[in-house]
Parts: C-alpha cells; sequence; structure tokens
C-alpha cells in the first residue's frame, strides 16, 4: 500500500485455506491470532519513531533560528523537546524489559501510542513553520527540510495505524494495565 507521498509502508495480507503440515507448525494449532499479537508487542515498542522524531525536532529548531521563531513556535517546540523526552523514557522502559525476558504488554501500548500521537503534534508544528515548502516532496527543489516535512504527517498518521490504531492500545492499556472491563 503507497501512501501520499508514493512511500511504501504497509502491506495488507490475505490468507485463506492456508493448511500448514503439523511438523512445519509453530505452536497450537489456531493459535496464530495469540502469536501475532504477541509478536506486535515487540513492533509496538518502536525506537525507530524516536530517532526521527528527534531529528525532525532538531532540524526545525535550527530552521527557526535561522529564520526567527515566534513565541508560539518557541513554546511549541519546547513541548515537543518534553514529549520526546516522556517518548524516550517510555520507550526505554519497553527497552528494558525485552533485556530482562519480559514481554511489555501495556508498556509497549503506551510508548506506542504516546509516540505516534506526538509524532503527529510535531508534523502539525512542522507544517505550521514551514507553511507550503513544507508539503513539497524531496524532489522538489524548494522543499524545506528535504522534503521530511509531508513525509513526517504522513508518517505520523501511518504510526497511529501501524501494530494496532491508537483506539487499540487505549483498549490494551485500559484492559491489561489498568484492569478495566472491556
Amino acid at each position: 500500500v503507497y501512501d501520499a507521498t508514493n512511500e511504501h509502508m504497509l502491506n495488507e495480507v490475505f490468507f485463506e485455506d492456508v493448511e500448514i503440515p503439523v511438523e512445519n507448525r509453530i505452536g497450537d494449532e489456531n493459535g496464530g491470532w495469540k502469536y501475532a499479537t504477541s509478536l506486535l508487542q515487540y513492533e509496538r515498542g518502536d525506537a525507530l519513531l524516536i530517532g526521527q522524531f528527534s531529528r525532525m525536532l532538531r532540524d526545525l529548531a535550527a530552521l527557526t533560528r535561522k529564520a526567527g521563531a515566534s513565541e508560539p513556535e518557541r513554546r511549541a517546540l519546547a513541548q515537543h523537546r518534553i514529549d520526546w523526552e516522556i517518548g524516550r523514557l517510555l520507550t526505554l522502559r519497553v527497552v528494558s524489559l525485552h533485556a530482562k525476558g519480559q514481554l511489555p504488554d501495556r508498556e509497549s501500548s503506551q510508548a506506542k501510542l504516546f509516540m505516534s500521537e506526538a509524532f503527529q503534534r510535531l508534523g502539525v508544528t512542522a507544517q505550521g513553520i514551514t507553511g507550503e515548502f513544507g508539503n513539497l516532496t524531496h524532489e522538489d527543489g524548494l522543499s524545506l527540510l528535504g522534503g521530511r516535512v509531508v513525509q513526517a504527517i504522513v508518517g505520523a498518521t501511518t504510526a497511529t495505524i501501524i501494530a494496532g490504531t491508537s483506539e487499540i492500545q487505549r483498549t490494551i492499556i485500559a484492559t491489561r494495565g489498568l484492569g478495566l472491563p472491556r
């Protein structure tokens, strides 16, 4: 599946009437969903997003220093720096659990939910700072920050879908983390 910037970030795969020989099966019969959701806990603690967020924030700060940032822009960038630190600590918690041989459950969902939504907010700020030039892709000679603003906006939307939507993450946090009923 290609996004608005012609990048390939998502896949859609369907399996119908698949039969696996018993000797090739991993785990229990019909246990695939249980294994898939377990694997998603590893995908949700995505440290890559922390790096992308940090780079965009650093580049926006440099751009606004050159252009003379307004007070609201400086405040927004300061809030994004706080968001980055929170996301970094949430992600380090997931990494710490992995290192101890524990499966992060709600912790992965907390990190994924926070960072994907923080990245969306950063994209909105980036678009406000760069204006129309932020909508240009890296192929356009006039793009600011190498076209990464529009990629961040589209990518942030994708990040709220990958490994379960934000609503799914909230449900995981509520049921598994807080013990609330479905």
